[in-house]
C-alpha cells in the first residue's frame, strides 16, 4: 500500500494545477505509467524474493495469492483518485461500493461453490477490483497514449507524496503496535477482544470522516489554487462545521450504547469485555480524524509533506513505550489509553506545525452547535 500511497495522492493534489484537458490527460498518462512502472519494479523483487525465501509452503501461498488482489486494487486506487479529484463523487461512489459488494459475492461464491478454501476470499478481492476496472477503464482510456508521460511531472509528484508513503507506515506502526504488544504480553484471546472492540469503535467514527472529506478536500484544493488561501479557508470552515454535526454526537452515543452494541454485533458473551473500550477507542478515532482528515490538509495544500512526519514519528514513539509500560499493568485498557495519549499527542503536533505553513480555521461555533 505505502508502495503506490504517494502517486494517488500526488494525483489528487497536481489535478487543480491542471486545468486544461490537455494538461490533465497528460497527468493522468503520467501517473497509469507509473503505476505501471512500480508494478514491474515491486514484482521483480517481491516474487522472487517469496519464492526464494526459506518460509512454509502455507505462508509462501499467502504472499502469491495475495499479490494480484493488491496489484489489481492499487490501480483502481488510481482511477478512483482521479474521479475523486475531477468531483466526480457519485461514480466514486458508485465503484468503491460495487467493489465492496461484488468481493463478498465472488468470495461466498467460490467458497460455497467448493472452488478454493481460504483463498476465495482473496480471489473474490481481486476479482471485485477487476470488474470494477472493466467497466471504469474504457471510459479514462480513450485519446490516452504513452508518449504523453512526463516524467519530469512524475518526480514532482514523487517529491510530494514520497514523505506521505513514509507518514502511512508509521501510522501503520501506530494503529497496530498496540495489537503486537498486547498479543506479546497478555497473550491471543485479551488481543482477540480488544481488536473486535477496536474495530467496532473505530470504522464507525472513521466513515463520517471519509464521508465529509472525500469530496471536501479536492474542493479546498481548487479553491487555493484558483482563489488563494481565503477561499480554501472558507471551505474548510463549511468541513470542519459537517465534522462537527457528525462526528461529536457519534462519538457521544457510542459511549452511551456501548455495551447494547457490542452485544448486538460481537455477541453477548463479549459485553463485558468490549463494552469499556469502545467509548475510549471512539475518543481516540475522533481525535485522528480531526488530524487525518482535517489539520493534516495543511501540510498537503502547501506541499510541504516532509514536515508530516514530524506528527506522526512522535505518536509512534509515545505508543510503543507507553504500551510496553501500561499493557502489563492494565492489560487492554492500557492499549487503550496508550492509543489515546499517542492520538492526542499526534493532533497537537499536527496543528502546532501545521499553522507555520497554512493556518487550519478552527472557529468555535461549529464545535458547541451540535452539543
Amino acid at each position: 500500500v505505502a508502495w503506490y500511497q504517494w502517486l494517488r495522492l500526488g494525483l489528487l493534489r497536481f489535478r487543480p494545477a491542471a486545468g486544461q484537458p490537455a494538461q490533465a490527460r497528460v497527468l493522468l498518462v503520467s501517473a497509469l505509467v507509473g503505476w505501471l512502472l512500480l508494478t514491474i519494479a515491486a514484482l521483480a523483487f517481491y516474487l522472487p524474493a517469496v519464492l526464494l525465501w526459506p518460509m512454509e509452503a502455507r505462508l509462501r501461498d499467502v504472499y502469491l495469492w495475495g499479490t494480484a488482489p493488491l496489484v489489481i486494487r492499487s490501480l483502481m486506487m488510481i482511477c478512483l483518485e482521479w474521479h475523486r479529484a475531477n468531483g466526480a463523487v457519485r461514480r466514486y461512489s458508485v465503484l468503491e461500493s460495487s467493489y465492496a459488494v461484488l468481493t463478498v459475492l465472488f468470495g461466498i461464491g467460490l467458497i460455497a461453490g467448493h472452488v478454493l478454501e481460504e483463498q476465495s476470499i482473496v480471489l473474490g478481492l481481486a476479482l471485485g477490483s477487476a470488474v470494477a476496472l472493466v467497466f471504469d477503464l474504457p471510459r479514462l482510456l480513450p485519446g490516452l497514449r504513452p508518449a504523453q508521460t512526463d516524467f519530469s511531472l512524475l518526480a514532482r509528484i514523487s517529491h510530494f507524496g514520497l514523505p506521505l508513503s513514509l507518514a502511512a507506515l508509521l501510522n501503520y506502526v501506530v494503529n497496530s503496535s498496540d495489537r503486537l504488544l498486547l498479543q506479546w504480553l497478555a497473550g491471543d484471546q485479551v488481543v482477540g477482544l480488544y481488536s473486535m472492540a477496536y474495530s467496532l469503535a473505530d470504522r464507525s467514527i472513521t466513515i463520517l470522516f471519509v464521508v465529509v472529506t472525500l469530496p471536501a478536500f479536492p474542493l479546498a484544493m481548487q479553491a487555493l489554487d484558483r482563489d488563494g488561501s481565503e477561499a480554501a479557508r472558507a471551505q474548510y470552515r463549511d468541513t470542519l462545521g459537517m465534522l462537527a454535526a457528525l462526528a461529536l454526537p457519534a462519538v457521544v452515543g457510542l459511549g452511551f450504547i456501548a455495551g447494547p452494541l457490542a452485544g448486538a454485533v460481537l455477541g453477548p458473551e463479549y459485553v463485558a469485555s468490549t463494552a469499556m473500550i469502545v467509548p475510549w477507542i471512539a475518543g481516540s478515532s475522533l481525535l485522528a480524524g480531526i488530524k487525518a482528515h482535517y489539520f493534516d490538509h495543511a501540510f498537503m495544500l502547501r506541499r510541504r509533506t516532509g514536515l508530516l512526519l514530524w506528527t506522526i514519528a512522535p505518536p509512534a514513539i509515545v505508543n510503543v513505550a507507553l504500551n510496553l509500560w501500561w499493557i502489563p499493568l492494565f492489560g487492554a485498557m492500557g492499549a487503550v489509553y496508550s492509543t489515546v495519549v499517542a492520538f492526542a499527542v499526534g493532533l497537537a503536533l499536527s496543528v502546532s506545525i501545521g499553522r507555520r505553513i497554512f493556518a487550519m480555521p478552527l472557529p468555535l461555533g461549529p464545535l458547541w452547535r451540535p452539543m
